[in-house]
């Protein structure tokens, strides 16, 4: 069975009644949208297929994170504008004036790039804007609901932070709660200088007023009932979208699936937060390009493009590349320690998807790990081209999920 089907399967015995369900995917253009996102463009879209082909309706909804703040220029843009972009720096993407001229804004020039190249593949996107979505009031009530509940969300978010083990347990308890006095889950942009430079210094007890400063100097008031230029952070926004859009599944790179890595904390908020259960998660190892070390990254400038790729392929083999079956290794747990010997024949290291549906005991050369059940990627647990032999034991069902990753040409 392919990799898309067994998802679609879990998907429809989650919630069999459902009319349509629904795929996600995002990006923030932060830069030219490369193959390493277009990856999870892909995985969605090979869920959807399959739901189809089960006689489901389903759709595949696309997020531009164009909200999101800028955090740095790439390469290929302070090429063309040398340091004057840096003053945008903690500004929407989609308040940044585009560098070359020929759109409306920064992010709508390499949002326009990416979707001639979905056009090309045949893919149909239902996009949703999000800097409309935040501007047009659409989430008001869940960022007010956010602050009502920004102890919870903290004390959630605290709870995958590392401790000081230097630090006496007096000293880290007046650092915690002098941290969770000032914690605010959403951050005000500037009404003078358009960043997120800002501290909120005081907020009405029915959570829908805020007085702010900026680090330019100004300060103001602030009505999240009439004032829209705001944003949660990454982990509250991503799990209040989920439920907005009632999302079944979403996938994401390794990096999301580690024990503190965004959807491990994501889940919990969602859970907890906003009463929804989190959808179906797939995480999948980065790409690389042959000869390049690092992660590809839009803001980066490291980065290899869908329209560069389909120079060189037809949109049918790069689609075919993409939905190669994963390997997927599903074990019985018992008290009993047992050894699996996990087969990688790509040319990349990899690190696999944990699954456990019960308390599970995995062990790899020298490390260990103690899990409840969940979803993980366990950094330590990266496997290079060949056999390796891990060893576990527990309770339940532990799915071990991989895609074998060969260098680009």
């Amino acid at each position: 069975m392919h990799w898309s089907e067994e998802i679609a399967q879990r998907i429809i015995a989650r919630n069999p009644e459902k009319e349509e369900y629904v795929c996600a995917a995002g990006i923030s253009p932060s830069g030219s949208v490369h193959i390493g996102n277009f990856r999870d463009v892909a995985t969605s879209l090979m869920v959807v297929r399959a739901l189809q082909k089960k006689g489901k309706k389903a759709k595949l909804l696309f997020s531009w994170d164009e909200y999101d703040r800028c955090r740095k220029i790439p390469a290929n843009v302070q090429a063309v504008v040398g340091s004057d972009y840096d003053k945008y720096i903690g500004s929407p993407y989609v308040d940044i004036p585009d560098p070359w001229g020929c759109h409306e804004n920064y992010a709508k020039h390499f949002e326009e790039e990416f979707l001639k190249a979905m056009e090309q593949f045949g893919i149909n996107l239902d996009c949703r804007y999000q800097a409309d979505m935040y501007r047009s009031g659409k989430y008001t009530k869940d960022i007010i609901e956010s602050l009502q509940k920004r102890e919870e969300i903290f004390e959630i978010l605290d709870s995958f932070k590392t401790k000081d083990t230097t630090k006496s347990e007096e000293q880290l308890k007046a650092e915690h709660d002098a941290e969770k006095a000032v914690y605010y889950p959403v951050s005000i942009f500037c009404s003078e200088c358009h960043t997120d430079f800002t501290t909120i210094t005081n907020l009405s007890e029915d959570c829908t007023e805020a007085d702010y400063t900026c680090r330019c100097g100004h300060s103001g008031h602030f009505n999240f009932l009439t004032d829209f230029d705001c944003k949660l952070g990454w982990k509250i926004d991503w799990p209040m979208r989920w439920r907005y859009e009632k999302v079944d599944f979403e996938p994401g790179g390794k990096d999301h699936a580690a024990p503190t890595g965004s959807y491990s904390n994501s889940k919990i908020i969602s859970k907890k937060i906003f009463g929804f259960e989190p959808p179906m998660f797939q995480g999948y190892e980065f790409i690389g390009i042959k000869g390049m070390t690092g992660k590809m990254s839009s803001s980066s400038g490291l980065n290899l493009t869908p329209e560069t790729l389909l120079k060189l392929y037809q949109p049918e083999v790069i689609l075919w590349l993409y939905s190669k079956t994963e390997k997927v290794y599903t074990l019985t747990a018992k008290s009993t320690e047992q050894t699996v010997a996990i087969d990688n024949d790509g040319s990349l290291r990899v690190v696999p998807v944990i699954t456990t549906t019960g308390e599970a005991r995995l062990v790899y050369g020298e490390n260990s790990w103690t899990l409840s059940a969940g979803t993980y990627s366990l950094p330590d647990l990266a496997l290079s081209a060949g056999l390796h032999d891990v060893k576990y034991s527990g309770s339940g069902t532990i799915t071990i999920t991989f895609r074998e990753g060969r260098r680009a040409a």
